[in-house]
């Protein structure tokens, strides 16, 4: 049988398109074995291998008030306290482990003292999700085996290897374009930062997207916030009217590989 991996890039807020595309997949009956995930796309893609729909999945990131002042760093290098939001994870996954997911999970994370990403699929899996999603100054990175890791996507944000050597189809989802701005977006030094930061991002990201058999990149993210947690619903809308959208191409390509379904149920 041959196994399907999806890709879900990093992008903040706008990674709840990757849930309406997922939501996409489910209706059309589309299935995938693997999942592999930097920053955002490692919570979304933790979230449904721990057998979460994709709108009980959105329900997590709505109700976490992430500024709240309880999350706020007093002695840590960011904004926030990544290792506060702990009990909002053990709420959803219980068992705080890779092995206890549905399906495997492969998450990347920046090693901040050695300059590399890594890849995470086995062992404690809370850790390496608040890791991944620790962006960089807001969030404060977390300890693994005694460094400091942080968000995934500094390094790799759209992390296709580690599918590469076990799916014969990768399916990929990028919700993290670069659009051209104007210098009267660009007012502060944390939004200089930012900026500099996804250019360099795209640069490492481009030519890997063409490894996927099949990419949805939704028109419209660009406009989402990357914190902007009142356009959840509609990052999560773009991504599924995307996908609708996309769905008989897909499936046209799949016949054309005689691979669909992609998964027996």
């Amino acid at each position: 049988m041959l196994k399907t991996g999806i890709v879900l890039s990093g992008g903040g807020i706008k990674g709840m398109a990757h849930l309406g595309l997922i939501k996409a997949l489910q209706e059309t009956g589309i299935k995938f074995d693997c999942i592999a995930g930097s920053s955002a796309g490692a919570l979304t893609g933790a979230l449904i291998a721990a057998g979460y729909n994709p709108e009980e999945s959105l329900e997590f990131f709505k109700s976490t008030p992430i500024f709240s002042i309880y999350y706020y760093s007093t002695s840590k290098p960011g904004i926030l306290d990544s290792e506060k939001f702990r009990p909002v994870f053990e709420k959803y996954f219980s068992e705080d482990a890779f092995e206890a997911l549905q399906r495997p999970l492969h998450v990347t994370t920046t090693n901040l003292e050695t300059g590399a990403w890594e890849v995470h699929h086995t062992g404690p899996l809370i850790n390496v999700l608040l890791a991944s999603a620790s962006l960089p100054p807001v969030f404060a990175p977390m300890l693994i085996d005694g460094a400091l890791h942080a968000d995934g996507g500094i390094m790799n944000n759209f992390p296709v290897e580690p599918l590469e050597a076990n799916c014969k189809v990768i399916l990929g989802s990028y919700v993290h374009p670069i659009s051209p701005i104007t210098s009267s977006d660009i007012k502060t030094s944390v939004q200089v930062a930012m900026r500099s930061m996804d250019l360099a991002r795209f640069a490492i990201v481009q030519p890997k997207l063409k490894r996927c058999h099949f990419l949805f990149a939704p028109p419209g993210i660009e406009a989402i916030g990357m914190l902007d947690r009142k356009v959840i619903d509609k990052a999560f809308s773009i991504g599924y009217e995307h996908a609708m959208a996309e769905m008989p191409r897909l499936i046209k390509f799949l016949e054309k590989k005689w691979v669909y379904p992609l998964v027996a149920e």
